[in-house]
């Protein structure tokens, strides 16, 4: 099966060698089987995406994807509802590496987005959530399930966090211990800091975020 450029393609429940790959690069299609154990998956899991690609999570499974330095990848992760799969296991990591690229969990896969050079855009599905992306003017855009966003100092400026809502939390790290979150009205707020730290960002979803419980600094 061959997979053009730019083709989004989702992966059916079929009997497959435990990791397949289709197409050349700008099209990768992965169906992870249930009951899967670790060293199925390739050392260090899939290097270098160009472009598209789809996962079907279908069982337990843990995996890493990383993308290409250049960016501009589409990375759909899904996790179909069937008898007998134990999809509170399905959990998958993408780690980003550059500019452009958009993650989209479907379903209840458990999703964590780390790495990235800023301007990347991800979105949770159903299952928990985990973002912590380090670049500048990334959109976090929470699904259905909990979702944790954890903003660094230093990557978190012009961020836009959508979707948020009641169980996500916000985890700011890095920071002074002196630091605080300000609200500048329009549903932009700014940490600020005694080392001379002020970084802005959007949150949508909540008004008036509450301390300790909508937000920490950690």
């Amino acid at each position: 099966m061959s997979i053009s450029p730019g083709v989004v393609v989702s992966v059916p429940r079929i009997v497959l060698p435990a990791w397949s790959e289709a197409g050349p690069p700008g099209g990768i299609a992965q169906s992870i089987l249930a009951g899967l154990s670790l060293p199925a998956a390739p050392p260090g899991g899939i290097a270098g995406l160009s472009g598209h690609a789809a996962f079907t999570v279908q069982g337990p499974a843990s995996i890493a994807i990383t993308g290409s330095a250049g960016g501009g990848n589409t990375i759909q992760v899904s996790a179909p509802e069937a008898p007998g799969l134990n999809l509170a296991a399905a959990t998958v990591t993408v780690t980003l590496s550059g500019q452009g690229d958009t993650v989209v969990a479907q379903g209840a896969v458990a999703l964590t987005v780390t790495g990235g050079a800023g301007h990347n855009h991800v979105v949770g599905g159903a299952g928990p959530t985990t973002f912590a992306l380090t670049g500048p003017g990334d959109w976090l855009e929470g699904g259905a399930g909990p979702t944790t966003f954890i903003e660094q100092a230093g990557s978190l400026q012009d961020d836009r966090i959508t979707g948020f809502h009641a169980g996500d939390v916000i985890r700011f790290q890095g920071f002074a211990p002196d630091a605080a979150l300000l609200d500048l009205g329009g549903g932009r707020f700014a940490v600020v800091d005694g080392a001379g730290r002020q970084e802005s960002f959007t949150l949508d979803g909540i008004a008036h975020p509450v301390a300790g419980t909508d937000y920490l600094f950690v």
